[in-house]
C-alpha cells in the first residue's frame, strides 16, 4: 500500500506535469467512479494546486489551513482508492488529475485566489474527515 501511495505525483510534480504536458481535452472519469469517488478526486486536485501555492507563500493560500502533509495524504488516499475500488489505472488517475487542475487553472484566470477559495473551501470537509487535523495536546497529556 505505502509503494502504491507513494507512486502517486506529489502535488508539485502535479503541476509540473500540467505545465508541461501538452494542451488536450479534459479526459473524463469512467463511468464506473461514484459520485463521491468523483468529488474526492476533484477535491484532490484542489488540494494540490492549494499546496503549491501555500509553498510559493500565496498569501490567499496561506488563508486556508495547511495543505501540504493532510492534503499530500488526501491526494494519496484517493489516488490509491480511484485504483482499488474505481478500475482506474495510476495514468487514468494521473491524466483524470491533471486534466482537473488545467480546467481550474482556467477557470481562475480571471481571478485566481477568489478561484482557489471557491474549489478549496467546499472541500474541506472532506479532508476532514478522511485526514483529521492533528490536535494539540494538552498540558495533562504532555505531562504524562
Amino acid at each position: 500500500m505505502v509503494l502504491l501511495m507513494l507512486r502517486f505525483l506529489s502535488a508539485a510534480a502535479l503541476i509540473l506535469a500540467l505545465v508541461t504536458s501538452p494542451v488536450t481535452a479534459t479526459p473524463e472519469a469512467p463511468a464506473a467512479l461514484d459520485a463521491a469517488l468523483r468529488a474526492d478526486l476533484h477535491c484532490a486536485a484542489a488540494f494540490a494546486i492549494a499546496a503549491s501555492e501555500q509553498a510559493r507563500g500565496s498569501a490567499a493560500a496561506l488563508g486556508l489551513p495547511p495543505l501540504a502533509v493532510r492534503g499530500k495524504r488526501f491526494f494519496a488516499d484517493v489516488g490509491a482508492r480511484a485504483v482499488e475500488q474505481g478500475g482506474m489505472t495510476q495514468a487514468d488517475v494521473r491524466d483524470l488529475l491533471v486534466g482537473e487542475v488545467r480546467e481550474m487553472q482556467r477557470r481562475a484566470a480571471a481571478d485566481p485566489d477568489k478561484e482557489l477559495a471557491a474549489v478549496v473551501k467546499p472541500c474541506l470537509a472532506r479532508l476532514d474527515a478522511a485526514v483529521p487535523p492533528l490536535q494539540t495536546p494538552d498540558l495533562a497529556q504532555c505531562a504524562a
